[in-house]
């Protein structure tokens, strides 16, 4: 039987400011002492190339990165989670942005 959830997605990009990568090990530590904090009935991992655009130099510019999705019960707590993780990684890696997405969902496991 299909229950309610709500899918948040997260796009995380790899490439800094100063022009290094963030690297898997890096990552990796991330994922495994915040992001899995944070969804602790877990998450998926998608490796990715993103496309966003450059304000400053008004070009299209274009990075890997890695998207994150989880099927939650939302709660203001959990919610708050997600923006602190968020917060957490562009202080951490130098980043403008991370993306969150959030939408209704329906699953059946």
């Amino acid at each position: 039987m299909e229950k309610k959830f709500v899918q948040t997605e997260l796009y995380f990009g790899l490439s800094q400011g100063n022009g290094n990568i963030i690297s898997d090990a890096a990552w990796n530590i991330f994922v495994k002492e915040h992001v899995s904090r944070t969804f602790p009935q877990g998450f998926t991992i998608l490796t990715s190339e993103g496309t966003w655009m450059n304000e400053t130099e008004k070009k299209l510019r274009g990075e890997r990165s890695h998207i994150i999705i989880s099927l939650n019960k939302m709660t203001p707590l959990l919610s708050r989670g997600i923006d602190s993780l968020r917060i957490m990684y562009k202080e951490l890696f130098q980043q403008q942005f991370v993306l969150r997405v959030d939408k209704k969902a329906s699953a059946d496991f």
